[in-house]
Protein backbone atom coordinates (compact mmCIF):
# COMPACT_ATOMS: atom_id res chain seq x y z
CA UNK A 1 0.00 0.00 0.00
CA UNK A 2 1.36 3.32 -1.00
CA UNK A 3 1.86 6.09 1.69
CA UNK A 4 -0.21 9.12 1.99
CA UNK A 5 2.33 11.50 0.73
CA UNK A 6 3.21 9.04 -2.31
CA UNK A 7 -0.64 8.94 -2.99
CA UNK A 8 -0.84 12.95 -2.71
CA UNK A 9 1.65 13.00 -5.63
CA UNK A 10 0.81 10.08 -7.79
CA UNK A 11 -3.02 10.78 -8.34
CA UNK A 12 -2.02 14.55 -9.46
CA UNK A 13 0.79 13.72 -10.99
CA UNK A 14 -0.97 10.66 -13.20
CA UNK A 15 -3.78 12.91 -14.32
CA UNK A 16 -1.49 15.31 -15.86
CA UNK A 17 0.36 12.67 -17.75
CA UNK A 18 -3.34 11.40 -19.13
CA UNK A 19 -4.35 15.05 -19.79
CA UNK A 20 -1.71 16.40 -22.09
CA UNK A 21 0.72 12.51 -22.92
CA UNK A 22 -1.11 9.42 -23.13
CA UNK A 23 -3.26 8.42 -25.70
CA UNK A 24 -7.17 7.66 -24.58
CA UNK A 25 -8.23 6.34 -27.90
CA UNK A 26 -6.24 4.57 -31.01
CA UNK A 27 -8.60 4.50 -34.16
CA UNK A 28 -8.09 3.27 -38.20
CA UNK A 29 -10.36 5.93 -40.44
CA UNK A 30 -13.19 4.27 -42.19
CA UNK A 31 -11.74 3.07 -45.85
CA UNK A 32 -8.44 1.92 -44.43
CA UNK A 33 -7.50 6.13 -45.16
CA UNK A 34 -5.15 6.30 -42.07
CA UNK A 35 -4.85 5.89 -38.52
CA UNK A 36 -4.45 7.74 -35.45
CA UNK A 37 -4.09 8.36 -31.31
CA UNK A 38 -6.11 11.08 -29.64
CA UNK A 39 -5.35 12.34 -25.79
CA UNK A 40 -7.91 14.60 -24.22
CA UNK A 41 -6.44 17.34 -26.21
CA UNK A 42 -5.15 16.44 -29.43
CA UNK A 43 -5.23 13.81 -32.08
CA UNK A 44 -2.10 13.05 -34.07
CA UNK A 45 -3.47 10.89 -37.33
CA UNK A 46 -1.61 9.65 -40.60
CA UNK A 47 -3.36 9.65 -43.66
CA UNK A 48 -2.69 9.47 -47.85
CA UNK A 49 -2.62 13.67 -47.16
CA UNK A 50 -0.06 13.47 -44.50
CA UNK A 51 0.69 13.43 -40.83
CA UNK A 52 0.13 15.92 -37.90
CA UNK A 53 -0.73 16.76 -34.18
CA UNK A 54 -4.31 18.32 -34.52
CA UNK A 55 -5.63 20.19 -31.29
CA UNK A 56 -8.37 20.15 -29.97
CA UNK A 57 -9.20 23.73 -30.56
CA UNK A 58 -8.32 23.56 -34.09
CA UNK A 59 -11.10 20.43 -34.01
CA UNK A 60 -13.94 22.91 -32.55
CA UNK A 61 -12.86 25.34 -34.83
CA UNK A 62 -13.54 22.65 -37.67
CA UNK A 63 -17.10 22.34 -35.93
CA UNK A 64 -17.49 26.32 -35.95
CA UNK A 65 -16.95 26.68 -39.58
CA UNK A 66 -18.68 23.65 -40.89
CA UNK A 67 -15.83 21.52 -41.94
CA UNK A 68 -16.95 19.14 -39.29
CA UNK A 69 -20.76 18.26 -39.10
CA UNK A 70 -23.37 15.31 -38.28
CA UNK A 71 -22.01 12.80 -35.83
CA UNK A 72 -18.62 13.93 -35.91
CA UNK A 73 -19.36 17.12 -34.54
CA UNK A 74 -21.65 15.91 -32.12
CA UNK A 75 -18.75 13.40 -31.22
CA UNK A 76 -15.93 16.17 -31.25
CA UNK A 77 -18.48 18.33 -28.50
CA UNK A 78 -18.91 15.44 -26.14
CA UNK A 79 -15.21 14.70 -26.22
CA UNK A 80 -14.67 18.69 -25.59
CA UNK A 81 -16.62 18.21 -22.72
CA UNK A 82 -15.24 14.99 -21.51
CA UNK A 83 -11.49 16.85 -21.46
CA UNK A 84 -12.95 19.67 -19.09
CA UNK A 85 -14.20 17.38 -17.00
CA UNK A 86 -10.29 15.48 -16.59
CA UNK A 87 -9.32 19.01 -17.08
CA UNK A 88 -11.14 19.91 -14.12
CA UNK A 89 -10.25 16.35 -11.78
CA UNK A 90 -6.91 17.53 -12.45
CA UNK A 91 -6.88 21.16 -11.16
CA UNK A 92 -9.20 19.39 -8.17
CA UNK A 93 -6.13 17.53 -7.37
CA UNK A 94 -3.74 19.90 -7.80
CA UNK A 95 -5.68 22.21 -5.13
CA UNK A 96 -5.86 19.14 -3.57
CA UNK A 97 -2.15 18.67 -2.52
CA UNK A 98 -2.24 22.40 -1.51
CA UNK A 99 -5.05 22.33 0.83
CA UNK A 100 -6.35 19.22 1.48
CA UNK A 101 -10.41 18.61 2.07
CA UNK A 102 -12.07 15.40 1.78
CA UNK A 103 -14.67 16.72 -0.44
CA UNK A 104 -12.20 17.75 -3.13
CA UNK A 105 -11.11 13.88 -3.41
CA UNK A 106 -14.60 12.96 -3.76
CA UNK A 107 -15.13 15.20 -6.66
CA UNK A 108 -12.17 13.76 -8.63
CA UNK A 109 -12.91 10.52 -8.88
CA UNK A 110 -16.43 12.08 -9.96
CA UNK A 111 -14.98 14.53 -12.81
CA UNK A 112 -12.89 11.15 -13.59
CA UNK A 113 -15.83 8.97 -13.87
CA UNK A 114 -18.32 11.79 -15.79
CA UNK A 115 -14.77 12.50 -18.06
CA UNK A 116 -14.36 8.74 -18.77
CA UNK A 117 -17.80 8.01 -19.51
CA UNK A 118 -18.02 11.12 -21.69
CA UNK A 119 -14.76 9.56 -24.18
CA UNK A 120 -16.45 6.41 -24.17
CA UNK A 121 -19.92 7.84 -25.90
CA UNK A 122 -17.95 10.09 -27.98
CA UNK A 123 -16.28 7.19 -29.26
CA UNK A 124 -19.46 5.35 -29.51
CA UNK A 125 -20.96 8.10 -31.20
CA UNK A 126 -18.40 8.27 -33.56
CA UNK A 127 -17.44 4.77 -34.63
CA UNK A 128 -20.69 2.69 -32.95
CA UNK A 129 -21.64 0.89 -29.90
CA UNK A 130 -19.25 -1.68 -30.87
CA UNK A 131 -16.36 0.30 -31.91
CA UNK A 132 -16.77 -0.37 -34.90
CA UNK A 133 -18.26 0.64 -38.05
CA UNK A 134 -18.52 3.46 -41.69
CA UNK A 135 -16.04 5.51 -40.16
CA UNK A 136 -13.78 3.04 -38.73
CA UNK A 137 -12.53 1.17 -35.96
CA UNK A 138 -11.35 2.24 -32.39
CA UNK A 139 -9.87 1.06 -29.64
CA UNK A 140 -10.07 3.05 -26.50
CA UNK A 141 -7.14 1.36 -24.26
CA UNK A 142 -6.64 4.91 -21.98
CA UNK A 143 -10.44 5.01 -21.42
CA UNK A 144 -10.67 1.93 -19.27
CA UNK A 145 -7.85 3.29 -17.32
CA UNK A 146 -9.09 6.18 -16.47
CA UNK A 147 -12.22 4.37 -15.36
CA UNK A 148 -10.73 2.09 -13.35
CA UNK A 149 -8.39 4.97 -11.70
CA UNK A 150 -11.68 6.94 -11.01
CA UNK A 151 -12.53 4.27 -9.26
CA UNK A 152 -9.64 3.26 -7.27
CA UNK A 153 -9.31 7.04 -6.76
CA UNK A 154 -12.93 6.73 -5.31
CA UNK A 155 -12.22 4.18 -2.68
CA UNK A 156 -8.66 5.66 -2.21
CA UNK A 157 -10.29 9.07 -1.14
CA UNK A 158 -10.21 9.11 2.05
CA UNK A 159 -6.32 8.34 2.17
CA UNK A 160 -5.39 10.47 -0.54
CA UNK A 161 -5.70 13.58 2.44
Amino acid sequence: MMKNNTIKYFIPGYLLILCFILPLNFYIIGGDMGIGMQGSFYRYQVTGYGSGIIPLNQDLGYIMTGIYDGKTAISIGIWTIASFFLAAATVVALMTNIEPHKKRAHIISIFMFFASVGFLVSIMMQYGALFNGPAGISIPLGVPILLLFSIYCYKMRDTFL
